[in-house]
């Protein structure tokens, strides 16, 4: 099953109220809108379908353009929709210091600066693509802009984590200039951390790293660079 929104303006943030008629949950109006305008429809699919005992998956997911578009897979069955409602929760956002985190509770603490946090949801935080799936349709992908578009997505679905880190907000918290994306997704590698970049901000990085581990690791980069 294939389903695509074309009202991005309501799961972006934009109409928040729109997003709670319509989708039944709260959006974002941030870096991470579009991320999770994807999860709230896939939440929003899932529940329709759970009344009807089909267990809907995503294998493949994106927002590009002027619409956002979630493909699943059907697992028939009342353990298989139970098993997926349990992955809709809440994702929590901390607007001062970017951190982010998924819980079952709407209301929480930054643990980095104390803030009380913003929250999305309820929506889905299992796993937005199928890594095999998203490495295959790269390879046979013909036109220009679909393979660059699939590229990121296929380095980005190996890193199952909920939201992403902009580095410019990061750099204008800082308040220092911004590296380059590519010396930071190396360096995050050389400690031990996923990073790739995502088709959701061209600016942004998908990472296990912890938001504290991350802005000093920013802070470094931007001294090295303009150090040179």
């Amino acid at each position: 099953l294939a389903v695509t929104a074309t009202d991005t303006a309501a799961l972006s943030g934009s109409h928040e109220n729109a997003c709670k008629r319509k989708y039944w949950a709260k959006p974002m109006l941030n870096e991470l809108m579009h991320e999770i305008g994807i999860r709230i429809l896939a939440r929003k699919v899932q529940l329709v379908g759970a009344q009807y005992e089909k267990a809907l998956i995503p294998i493949f997911s994106h927002a590009t353009e002027h619409y956002m578009r979630v493909y699943f897979q059907c697992e028939k069955g009342k353990k298989q929709s139970d098993e997926v409602i349990k992955q809709h929760q809440f994702l929590m956002f901390c607007s001062k210091c970017r951190n982010h985190l998924t819980s079952r509770n709407n209301s929480a603490k930054c643990a980095c600066c104390k803030k009380e946090m913003d929250f999305a949801g309820p929506l889905w935080i299992g796993q937005l693509w199928s890594t095999e799936l998203a490495k295959k349709m790269f390879q046979n992908a013909k036109n220009h802009d679909a393979k660059k578009l699939l590229h990121i997505i296929s380095q980005e679905s190996k890193i199952n984590t909920v939201g992403f880190y902009s580095v410019s907000k990061i750099c204008r918290i800082l308040k220092t200039s911004m590296p380059k994306k590519s010396k930071i997704i190396e360096a995050i590698k050389k400690s031990g951390c996923a990073a790739a970049e995502t088709h959701f901000a061209g600016d942004a990085i998908r990472t296990t790293m912890q938001s504290r581990i991350f802005f000093r690791l920013i802070r470094r980069a931007a001294f090295k660079q303009r150090n040179l």
